[in-house]
């Protein structure tokens, strides 16, 4: 439990006080990568979010964590980076693994593609609606990401033959 308490406090301190310390930012994505302990790589991730330092090269490299709580939370932190827009790269691997056999990673990764706001993602999000479309949490997902542009992703995938047709399939959750 206080090692809990340390790494966060750690956390807070180097975000309040390491904005102006080039080192801090240099230290954080270091552990990004190489910590060895999976909770090291997510603080440090966690810490360049909120530096506003999270660079697309960190970002990608956390992405492909072998352990998924560092993933999710590279998905999170990194929404800041996606809501940049300009990488079609990174909306392309939010994509991707909207798509993981692990379901919170997919679940996180369709939270978090809404905030890219770009035409790439709203056409990743059209194409995971079209595939995902049984899934309720993928629905809500969906919706909670597309803020603002609704009408528009809904007009999208009304155009698309595969959606109606799965739609039908599941009207009675409508009802």
């Amino acid at each position: 439990p206080i090692y809990g308490w340390r790494r966060l406090t750690a956390q807070r301190t180097i975000v309040e006080e390491g904005a102006e310390d080039p080192d801090a930012i240099d230290l954080c994505r270091e552990a990004a990568g190489s910590d060895e302990r999976p909770l090291g790589r997510l603080h440090a991730l966690h810490a360049l979010a909120g530096l506003e330092a999270l660079d697309s090269r960190t970002l990608h490299d956390a992405l492909a964590d072998p352990d998924p709580r560092v993933v999710r939370a590279a998905l999170r932190a990194g929404e800041g980076v996606l809501a940049l827009g300009g990488d079609a790269a990174l909306v392309e691997r939010y994509a991707g693994l909207a798509l993981s056999a692990d379901a919170r990673t997919a679940h996180q990764a369709a939270l978090s593609l809404g905030e890219a706001r770009t035409d790439a993602a709203d056409t990743a999000l059209v194409e995971l609606a079209i595939s995902e479309a049984g899934s309720k949490r993928f629905r809500e997902a969906l919706l909670s990401g597309v803020g603002g542009r609704e009408l528009a992703v809904l007009d999208a995938l009304c155009e698309r033959e595969a959606f109606v047709a799965r739609s039908e399939e599941h009207t009675s959750e409508l009802q």
